[in-house]
């Protein structure tokens, strides 16, 4: 038999509040309940310090004086006027119990709160037995202070709100308390100092105000659990009895030393929530430029939908990529999540993730690709490479394709004749922005690969110049990539073209280097145009425009490019820096095992290091250190 039958009718019915999670280890980056994401106050922690002493052994101030003091202090009041409490949801339950009747008092109308709102607060009502009926919010996720206009036993809300992250003015917040004058109204301030104006001000001429606060946000102490109601001098006495019901004794000395000292330093969070508030804004710009929806935010949090995307698949898709937030499955707000935020490299990992997911949507998925129609001459794909959005031109429709994810992946051999048209070209590419406008997702690049030696191809330069024409009238902002393994460069006319192309602008060459010996050059390419007319024909192109180097590492029918390969190839590259027209240096190990290519094979990460930190190396002993080296695995 279930030891749950000793449970009363309370606990039966209760649906007990969902905290965030909480995961262990430090390889994730925590977006998901709103914390502070910087250290508190060295005061704070001098304070904690100073209160871990012998005196623990003695019960803590049950009035807690000197936090109601610096609250007082802080925020003008009377040390009457204020309430302290383990973290503001203690204090928002006592003022549940304090406040509303049981909903089997005769003729009691329900408390008020949002449908979308802190969903403790129905949690609380159930506990107290307290008649609840949840307000609606706009189509903007906006309060409708008028709907607060109507019978009730009192109202609660927070400011700004959660999870919108919207705000009310004080002037519509009095409003509500002036036609509730009869009721408490409870202004949970969590979220206040990232934007929002406090309602304290007019506690004095509107006794029926109470204001709930939090160290856990703008103080960063989460950790530390206090928080503190300000109100009347009757309000508070009121939450007095309901605490020394339950615990006289709900803050402990050392929370107390460190709270005091949190409220004091406001200097220090000032500083703080003003770099808060400016990567919020920052974020939600870049967010809204690629087409995503973010609710306007007075909080440290921002409400956001993917464009084509469920809630529920950013919200996986994000903690696949080890970072963690908020989704509800209300069904307003279930396609939408909440991010907290972050310090700048947190939400600049957060934003990358966010343009890869919006950009796998739109290409279909960088694994999906491999299962696409044959023959395609417009390929968008998300690429690594460029960290978004790349349309890729395929010249060789009847001969293979590749992903353009990076140029070392898979190529397929297709056994029909499709034929690349020049019109079909411009009518797919046009056909593409269009999407990725309509998206909301900015193009990257625009770039002719194929691993078909795209400038060898008679189509080439008519596609190129047709490419330039749409990129500068559609896209301007994106670049056009022309990956080359630099053999057509033999061709006069076509390196002349090329050069012509590069310095014009908007058209950066990459070019494949994979070989320092022509030993390995004879069994990575398999060419037969000779390694030394084609490393002068490099040269030459490396001292008239700017180009990206690209090298592949991996083995060759089971052999790995020597210690002697590998510094040969340094050696090549810091020839090529001279000219001063390196833009980056990118090592690739092969992209993934695939039955098409059994030839290459994939080499450990650790040896993809190695090969970087020679190159490092020589190029900044012979000053080129600025030089990037990026590593793909």
């Amino acid at each position: 038999m279930s030891a749950k039958k000793y449970w009363n009718s309370r606990v039966k019915n209760l649906d007990p509040y969902t905290p965030g999670e909480q995961p262990k280890g430090t390889k994730v980056i925590k977006l998901n309940t709103n914390e502070n994401p910087y250290p508190p106050s060295p005061a704070v922690l001098d304070a904690i310090q100073n209160a871990a002493n012998g005196e623990l052994r003695l019960y803590p101030d049950p009035t807690c004086t000197e936090l109601r003091t610096a609250i007082a202090e802080r925020y003008n009041v009377q040390i009457e006027n204020v309430f302290t409490g383990n973290g503001s949801d203690e204090v928002l339950a006592f003022a549940f119990g304090a406040f509303f009747e049981p909903q089997n008092t005769p003729g009691m109308p329900p408390l008020l709160f949002p449908d979308i709102t802190y969903s403790f607060y129905p949690v609380y009502a159930a506990l107290w037995n307290i008649k609840y009926k949840q307000i609606g919010i706009t189509d903007d996720f906006s309060i409708d202070v008028k709907d607060y206009f109507t019978k009730a036993s009192g109202v609660v809300f927070p400011n700004p709100n959660a999870p919108t992250g919207k705000a009310l003015s004080a002037k519509e917040i009095l409003s509500v308390a002036e036609y509730q004058k009869d009721n408490i109204v409870i202004v949970d301030e969590a979220y206040y100092r990232f934007g929002a104006q406090s309602v304290v001000p007019f506690i004095k001429d509107h006794p029926n105000i109470l204001t709930i606060h939090t160290l856990s946000k703008s103080e960063s102490l989460a950790g530390l659990r206090a928080g503190f109601a300000i109100g009347a001098k009757e309000q508070i006495r009121a939450l007095e009895s309901i605490r020394d019901s339950f615990n006289s004794y709900t803050l402990d000395r050392i929370a107390q030393a460190g709270a005091a000292a949190g409220i004091r330093d406001a200097a220090y969070y000032d500083d703080i929530i003003k770099k808060i508030v400016g990567t919020r804004e920052r974020i939600s710009s870049e967010l809204r430029v690629n087409g995503w929806t973010v609710v306007p935010s007075s909080a440290n949090f921002i409400l956001i939908k993917a464009p084509g995307s469920s809630g529920e698949a950013v919200f996986n898709k994000l903690r696949e990529n080890n970072i963690i937030v908020r989704h509800f499955k209300k069904d307003r707000i279930k396609d939408f999540v909440r991010v907290s935020i972050g310090t700048d490299n947190e939400m600049d990992e957060f934003l990358s993730v966010c343009k890869k997911i919006q950009t796998e949507n739109y290409a279909g998925g960088v694994e999906n690709h491999r299962s696409r129609e044959e023959g395609l001459i417009v390929y968008p794909v998300f690429s690594r490479r460029s960290d978004g959005l790349s349309i890729g031109i395929n010249l060789w429709t009847e001969k293979k394709v590749c992903s353009f994810d990076c140029p070392y992946c898979e190529v397929f051999d297709f056994h029909h004749e499709n034929k690349f048209l020049l019109s079909d070209m411009k009518a797919k590419l046009d056909e593409a922005i269009t999407r990725a406008f309509k998206q909301g997702i900015p193009i990257k690049d625009i770039c002719f690969s194929g691993n078909g030696e795209p400038t060898m191809s008679k189509d080439f330069p008519s596609a190129l110049d047709e490419v330039i024409k749409i990129r500068n009238k559609r896209a301007p902002n994106a670049e056009i990539v022309v990956i080359t393994n630099a053999t057509g460069f033999i061709q006069g006319e076509t390196f002349n073209f090329l050069t012509k192309a590069v310095r014009s602008g908007g058209v950066m060459l990459w070019v494949k280097i994979d070989a320092g010996t022509e030993y390995w050059y004879n069994k990575i390419d398999a060419s037969n145009i000779p390694f030394e007319q084609l490393t002068k024909n490099i040269k030459a192109f490396a001292g008239i425009a700017p180009f990206i180097i690209q090298t592949m590492h991996c083995t060759v029918n089971s052999e790995a490019p020597s210690d002697t390969e590998i510094s040969a190839w340094c050696d090549f590259v810091v020839q090529l820096a001279e000219t001063g027209n390196i833009k980056c240096v990118q090592i690739y190990g092969k992209a993934r095992p695939s039955p098409h290519d059994p030839v290459c094979a994939q080499l450990p990460l650790e040896s993809l290091n190695a090969r970087e930190k020679v190159l490092k190396e020589k190029l900044e002993l012979n000053g080129f250190q600025n030089i990037p080296v990026k590593v793909f695995e």
